[in-house]
């Protein structure tokens, strides 16, 4: 038999799933270093495709379109169009929250 405390966590997990499955798919596409990288550039503002590869120091573009393409198909970030090129900001605000609370309590 639970305790009070176990029958109240169980309680919560239960009505909370669709919520846990959001979080964990946002771990898990915030688990590669490249994304979480460029999610940490566009908390810092809006850039190009070049300009986030040099600050990666790299120069395939194609690896950095490829992983702009996943965040901004969940959501993540949102492009738009500046002239000749796309830039790329975060969509979703509550991930600056969260690089600058990693960043006041990691770094």
């Amino acid at each position: 038999m639970l305790n009070p405390i176990g029958l109240e966590l169980r309680r919560e997990f239960s009505d909370n799933e669709e919520v846990c499955r959001h979080v964990i798919g946002l771990f898990q596409l915030m688990s590669n270093k490249q994304r979480f990288r460029i999610v940490c550039i566009l908390s810092r503002g809006s850039f190009c495709v070049n300009e986030i590869a040099q600050i990666l120091g790299t120069d395939k573009l194609s690896n950095i379109s490829q992983q702009l393409k996943v965040l901004r198909l969940a959501g993540v970030i949102k492009c738009e169009r500046d002239e000749k090129k796309m830039v790329y900001s975060l969509q979703d605000e509550r991930f600056r929250e969260i690089i600058t609370f990693l960043k006041q309590n990691y770094l």
